[in-house]
């Protein structure tokens, strides 16, 4: 069984990795240039589009099939 204090050592070098570790990604995160919002928004419209495209023309199945559950449930209801 290890002693109190060398798990204490061990936090306290672990601790220090870690805090190594965000330094390094602060310093990184510092040195990155920042990005106009016009070359952001294409990356956000990409994939709305993509969504868009895919779900318009399913859009009259939805209907009809909600029309169709509706019709069922009233006659599951009506017997």
């Amino acid at each position: 069984m290890r002693s109190q204090k060398a798990h204490f050592w061990e936090v306290e070098a672990n601790e220090h990795d870690v805090l190594e570790m965000l330094v390094d990604l602060f310093d990184r995160m510092y040195g990155l240039e920042p990005k106009p919002i016009t070359e952001i928004i294409p990356l956000y419209e990409g994939p709305q589009n993509i969504t868009s495209t895919v779900m318009e023309p399913l859009a009259p199945l939805d209907q009809a099939g909600g029309q169709i559950g509706k019709e069922l449930c009233r006659e599951l209801f009506t017997l």
